[in-house]
């Protein structure tokens, strides 16, 4: 029988950045030539989690507000401030399913 994975993933950094420029994402193109891995760097805004098993479960969402500075959880007709440092996982890393991640930095946002 298949089971769910569980693992811990770091999102490294205040507001989980990750810096994609050491993959070739950088401004030059697929090769990262050119010098532009301030456009490679990526910032987490949303999380959808998933509580269950292979089998069934149950969805939620988390998302950032630029606004407020804060995660909300979306959990069908409830709404949840998080706070500002949650990072959107609520505390169970074992419960991200989808991370949604944006292009900050030069001509990114």
């Amino acid at each position: 029988m298949r089971k769910k994975l569980t693992t811990d993933v770091s999102l490294g950094g205040e507001g989980g950045g990750i810096d994609m420029a050491k993959y070739g994402c950088g401004a030059g193109g697929a090769s990262g030539a050119g010098g532009g891995s301030e456009r490679a760097r990526f910032e987490l805004y949303a999380v959808s989690n998933h509580v269950g098993s292979l089998n069934g479960g149950h969805y939620t969402a988390n998302c950032y507000n630029e606004v407020s500075k804060n995660w909300y959880c979306f959990n069908d007709s409830h709404v949840s401030n998080l706070g500002s440092g949650d990072r959107g996982d609520g505390g169970d890393a074992g419960l991200p399913y989808l991370l949604f991640f944006k292009r900050v930095g030069a001509g990114g946002g």
